[in-house]
């Protein structure tokens, strides 16, 4: 009896030993599989953020482009993304669309609960972000900038955000004038002799050839940024090498023994730092201060009406109309101005069988005169005149016809 009742208790002991043994080595891979979701999301958020930097970059060098070219803002539409604003979607004359997004400070990440008697981790390093941004030099030239210095190519020169018009090329030249031909000898006295023939004209010396024209600026370069393994790196030729500049998602710290370690904040981006309508334009502040004015289109684009007298009546000439002159006669022309702005310049050019005379009358309408001479017109008279306001230009060409009577009528 003994002896059973102790088999009963070994077996008993030994199940129950099995037990706690196998409730015990089950793993909870709770916070594994936090820390892999948390990591998943941190990457995708840079991915996000280096697409939308990328992005800045481009429409950066659009935008500066278009004031190069004189271009003005025609809409400006804010981009949300789940009921949050987020960018724009600015919209140039002749430039088209360019896309910007904020820049947007990175969330902290909540704190971790402490674990039981645990020793408190280090802090995780640091991730950053590179800031790109435009900075115009004492040559007149925008540049890029990385992080407040400026971008240098591998042979250590400045890159250039724009192209450069080269300069023209200098004029050759003239050939020098070829040298008169001698007189011809008088005939001898007595009977009248033949004249002498008269020299040959010297050759004329030939034209100094055209200057070379000057080499074309280089176009400007468009960085690139990427992510890789967890560091940013930056590209000034296309992709063909890639330079490293930081790491981009920092390691997060731990905490203690059995404590649940903090969400990591979510990335932040540097770039635009405020985008703000100020009624006659758009000025974009970059990270570094710098400000970039964008003008809007003016509320009434530039327009001008040219009136003529034909006999008593006044009537309105539009470009490339053809105008019946005499001899000896003035055509008189009133430009009239209608803008937003208040300055204006008016230049007019005629051919050289006409004189042409551009007098303002008042702040925004004029009169040109121009003086047909004694010599009649043709096809290719004409005159050319240049309006242009603080914004916009406008070209008109008028030509000519004579309709002196003939003196045999």
């Amino acid at each position: 009896m003994k002896a059973e009742s102790f088999f009963t208790k070994l077996l008993l002991f030994l199940a129950w030993g099995f037990l706690t043994l196998l409730v015990t080595g089950c793993y909870d891979d709770t916070d594994l599989r936090a820390r892999l979701d948390e990591h998943e999301a941190r990457l995708q958020a840079l991915e996000k953020l280096c697409s939308e930097m990328n992005t800045n970059i481009a429409s950066l060098q659009q935008i500066m482009a278009a004031l190069q070219n004189n271009d003005f803002v025609t809409d400006v539409v804010p981009i949300s993304e789940n009921g949050k604003e987020i960018g724009y979607t600015i919209t140039f004359s002749k430039s088209g669309a360019v896309t910007i997004y904020h820049g947007k400070d990175g969330k902290d990440g909540a704190n971790g609960k402490d674990g039981k008697n645990g020793v408190d981790g280090k802090d995780g390093a640091d991730g950053s972000t590179p800031v790109v941004g435009l900075k115009q030099d004492t040559d007149g030239i925008w540049y890029w900038t990385l992080n407040g210095a400026w971008l240098l190519d591998d042979r250590g020169a400045k890159v250039k955000a724009l192209g450069v018009d080269g300069k023209d090329g200098a004029d050759g030249k003239d050939g020098k004038d070829g040298a008169n031909g001698k007189d011809g000898k008088d005939g001898a006295n007595g009977k009248d002799g033949q004249d002498g023939k008269d020299g040959k004209d010297g050759a004329a010396g030939q034209d100094g050839k055209d200057g070379r024209d000057g080499k074309d600026g280089k176009d400007g370069v468009t960085p690139l940024l990427k992510i890789e393994v967890g560091d940013w790196y930056i590209s000034y030729n296309n992709g063909s090498t890639w330079a490293y500049v930081g790491r981009a998602d920092g390691a997060n710290g731990r905490n203690g023994s059995n404590g649940s370690d903090g969400a990591a904040g979510a990335p932040g981006s540097s770039f635009f730092k405020s985008v703000t309508d100020k009624g006659d334009y758009i000025l974009l502040v970059l990270s570094d201060n710098t400000e970039i004015k964008c003008p809007k289109q003016p509320a009434t684009p530039l327009s001008v009406k040219f009136l003529r007298k034909v006999g008593t009546q006044t009537v309105e000439i539009k470009s490339m109309d053809t105008l019946k002159v005499t001899i000896n006669s003035e055509e008189l022309i009133n430009y009239q101005i209608t803008s937003s702005y208040t300055y204006f310049h008016v230049d007019a050019l005629g051919t050289s069988d006409i004189s042409v005379i551009t007098k303002p009358q008042g702040n925004n309408e004029g009169l040109i005169t121009i003086k047909i001479g004694d010599k009649k017109v043709d096809a290719y008279t004409h005159v050319t005149i240049l309006v242009t306001d603080e914004m916009e230009s406008h070209l008109s060409t008028f030509f000519f016809k004579d309709i002196t009577p003939s003196t045999s009528d």
